[in-house]
């Protein structure tokens, strides 16, 4: 008697008898079957010196090695899938896990003297991949470690490779996580009214295009700020004006403290963020100028005071200038010098540069 055939649903009714329809397939096409995903990448820096948590656009001093530790997660599955006897795809017990192979992280260097991108390190887990890979904990090679150099910016990266299984489940990356630092020379804390140096730079006592006047004051006493910012901008405009004016040379006079803090008989120049100027004279002597004093006032040079401060206004980081109204000097003689007149009388031999600072708020510093 012969048979016939009839598919209902999945099922194959053949003479009578009931058989289950399985998929059929090529040899070696048999897709593995993927499950579940995800991956994720976090890291910290935080001084070894200080413990001191590094965040993203954080300022650190110089020299300063920083921990860095990070998490990296990647999670699913592919299960193997075989082809049986009957040409039959066929899931397998066979699963693998999609896991993480290691972290890595590099750095993009700006700085006075290292300028590239750079390798930091590897991190791997000992005992073998895991869904987390964890440098804090005991079984990984990890925490890697980044000393600061030179002065600049330091943007760091952190990233992991990912094992991705026979289902080639994808992204084969975790995201990259990325910690910008800043690195100073010294640290301007407080305010100019009420504040502290922290590594700061005596200026040298001459240098293309300006002198140190030191007054009643010893050497190296009243000359102190940082080297990125008051001490740069003073050799900077000095060569500047060296330039075009090879005599009289600027005249600059008190800075801050070595540590900074109180001043007398100044209010501000705590900090090492102000710098004193003598007006410049048309006779071209490296002498002082006291403009209340008639005879001396005949030798000013508005004109000649007006390019000086100019050259320190080009400077982005100008915060004001102070003048006496006796310099007959205003804000539009000066664009962006921020001209600020001080009628007391105490600057009347001199105009004040000020500069905002260059490190943020002192929240934003490790010590």
């Amino acid at each position: 008697m012969k048979g016939f055939l009839h598919i209902l649903g999945g099922l194959v009714v053949l003479s009578g008898i009931l058989w289950l329809s399985r998929p059929v397939c090529a040899a070696g096409s048999c897709p593995d079957l993927p499950s579940g995903g995800g991956q994720s990448m976090t890291a910290t820096a935080k001084t070894t010196a200080t413990s001191c948590p590094v965040t993203d656009g954080m300022y650190v001093r110089i020299n300063t090695v920083l921990r860095l530790d990070a998490i990296a997660t990647a999670y699913g599955q592919c299960q193997l899938v075989f082809l049986d006897d009957w040409g039959v795809c066929v899931p397998s017990a066979y699963i693998q896990e999609r896991t993480i192979n290691h972290i890595y992280s590099w750095v993009d260097i700006t700085s006075q003297y290292i300028n590239g991108t750079y390798d930091v390190g590897n991190v791997f887990d000992s005992t073998g991949f895991g869904h987390v890979l964890d440098t804090t904990q005991p079984t990984s090679t990890g925490p890697l470690t980044f000393g600061i150099g030179s002065p600049g910016e330091y943007f760091l990266h952190f990233q992991a490779n990912i094992n991705m299984t026979a289902c080639n489940i994808l992204p084969a990356t975790t995201p990259t996580y990325d910690i910008m630092v800043h690195a100073r020379t010294a640290f301007h804390k407080g305010q100019r009214t009420n504040g502290s140096l922290v590594g700061g730079t005596s200026l040298p006592e001459s240098g293309p295009g300006y002198y140190h006047f030191l007054g009643s004051d010893p050497v190296n006493y009243d000359d102190w700020g940082g080297a990125e910012s008051t001490i740069q901008l003073i050799q900077t405009v000095g060569a500047q004006w060296f330039q075009s004016h090879p005599t009289p040379g600027i005249g600059i006079g008190d800075l801050s403290l070595e540590n900074g803090g109180s001043f007398p008989p100044h209010t501000e120049h705590q900090n090492g963020l102000d710098i004193d100027v003598r007006y410049v004279r048309n006779d071209g002597a490296n002498l002082g100028i006291n403009l209340a004093v008639k005879s001396e006032a005949k030798k000013y040079s508005k004109a000649l005071t007006i390019e000086l401060m100019k050259k320190f206004a080009a400077n982005g980081s100008l915060n004001k200038i102070l003048v006496s109204p006796k310099s007959g000097i205003t804000s539009a003689d000066v664009p962006g010098g921020n001209i600020v007149v001080d009628t007391s009388g105490g600057h009347d031999d001199h105009f004040h540069v000020s500069l905002v600072d260059p490190d943020g708020l002192d929240s934003n510093n490790c010590p």
